[in-house]
């Protein structure tokens, strides 16, 4: 029918003590698994 849809997803989370190396893993896994782009770890 001639449409275009983009589904955006952006997520935020505080980690106060930062981002173990096993979290950091896990969420890149994961985010790979899920075929998603531009994933990563900012810090703030």
């Amino acid at each position: 029918m001639g449409a275009s849809v983009k589904v955006t997803l952006e997520i935020h989370a505080d980690l106060p003590g930062g981002a173990t190396d096993e979290l950091v893993r896990t969420v890149t896994e994961n985010a790979a698994t899920l075929k998603f782009e531009n994933f990563g770890f900012e810090e703030a």
